[in-house]
């Protein structure tokens, strides 16, 4: 590892705007970053990667066995994005009814190391 950095556990939380990393024990939020700040993320069958661009000096590398869940889940919320974007200003009849499907979802621990 560079700079001899120790993996430490953490858990992966995901919001309708962010990702948020959390202490594993004390489950205190450590950073927090826009969808926006999130250049490109990759998944491997026990790893993904998090690359934050100029917001972060180092990738963000989390050990775990659901990267590809992670993965689909992060790609869920970002393809919603540029929607919700473009019905800013329209307005919809009163009539209009909207259905929302609710998943539980399972906390996900993982070891986060930097690159």
């Amino acid at each position: 590892m560079k700079g001899g950095k120790k993996p430490r556990a953490v858990m992966l939380g995901v919001t309708r705007s962010s990702v948020l990393f959390m202490d594993a024990e004390t489950k205190e939020v450590f950073k927090e970053s826009p969808f926006q700040q999130v250049r490109r993320w990759a998944a491997a069958p026990t790893n993904i990667t998090f690359d934050f661009g100029d917001h972060e000096d180092d990738y963000i590398v989390l050990t775990t066995n659901e990267a590809e869940a992670i993965s689909a889940l992060l790609a869920g919320y970002i393809d919603i994005l540029p929607k919700k974007r473009n019905e800013v200003g329209s307005v919809k009849d009163e009539d209009d009814t909207q259905y929302a499907q609710e998943e539980p979802v399972a906390p996900i621990k993982a070891k986060a190391m930097t690159s």
